[in-house]
């Protein structure tokens, strides 16, 4: 399978899982749904890998996140707390914004950690790549700020208050995947790995709190997720043919249709 083959049929399981979060469809369409974002955060990460630009590749994702600010809003707000009530403008960001973090990372870690002899770089040295380090940190946080400050923030309350400021669709695990595939390069079995165990690690997560709690749903869900390992295992390390921009306007576009019909029906 080609990048453009595995990005049509995490398209399609997305469809499904949209479907059944914003008209309450049996829980099944979201366990199904969950194949969708491990293959789109693998084709990103192999975009990373590949791309000939990460200048125009951030410029890109940042100008389609900002489009799908609105109709990710809606679809958000209505999927979520099933009102009537019209919301353009969410704290809550779309996976767009998750994806354009990943992007910024490789950027900053090509600046700081490359060598001379490889794209983007000035050379090594400690301090400069400690700031890398550090603006990754950063980078990642923005995606989620209580989640991943919870460890120091249990109970004070702060948790819930960061992450009501700002937060993104799959958080600071979800913006990472992509970066440590884009780190794994070409290695298929490494990035199988990296696949399995952020999965693993993450839905069992009780982003409230930061602790671990498995139930029945959370191994359905894991396995749901793990499934995407099918489709990636038969990658072939061929771009394919399709449109460019398919994923980037099918996103917001779906969105907006499903919000509209929930409106209207």
């Amino acid at each position: 399978m080609n990048t453009f083959v595995l990005k049509v049929i995490a398209l399609i399981f997305m469809t499904i899982d949209h479907m059944g979060a914003i008209f309450g469809l049996p829980f099944f369409f979201r366990v199904i749904g969950r194949v969708s974002f491990p293959i789109f955060a693998f084709c990103v990460g192999i975009g990373l890998i590949h791309t000939k630009d990460i200048k125009k590749y951030i410029l890109r994702m940042s100008l389609f996140s900002i489009i799908t600010i609105a109709p990710f809003s809606m679809y958000f707000h209505f999927a979520n707390y099933y009102s009537s009530t019209i919301v353009l403008i969410s704290n809550h960001l779309s996976v767009m914004f998750t994806f354009l973090a990943s992007a910024i990372c490789v950027f900053i870690y090509e600046k700081t950690f490359l060598g001379t002899n490889e794209k983007y770089a000035y050379g090594g040295g400690f301090v400069k790549k400690l700031l890398g380090s550090v603006l990754i940190f950063l980078t990642l946080l923005l995606c989620e700020p209580g989640m991943l400050l919870s460890g120091f923030l249990i109970n004070t309350g702060l948790v819930e208050s960061l992450d009501s400021i700002i937060s993104t669709d799959y958080g600071f695990l979800g913006a990472l995947l992509p970066f440590l595939i884009y780190l794994a390069k070409t290695k298929n079995k490494q990035m199988a790995i990296i696949l399995l165990t952020t999965c693993l690690i993450y839905f069992p997560i009780n982003t409230n709190s930061g602790s671990l709690s498995i139930n029945p749903v959370d191994i359905l869900l894991i396995a749901a997720a793990n499934v995407s390992l099918f489709f990636i295992y038969f990658y072939n390390n061929k771009r394919g043919t399709g449109p460019k921009y398919l994923f980037y306007i099918y996103y917001p576009l779906h969105l907006l249709v499903f919000s509209l019909i929930y409106i209207f029906i």
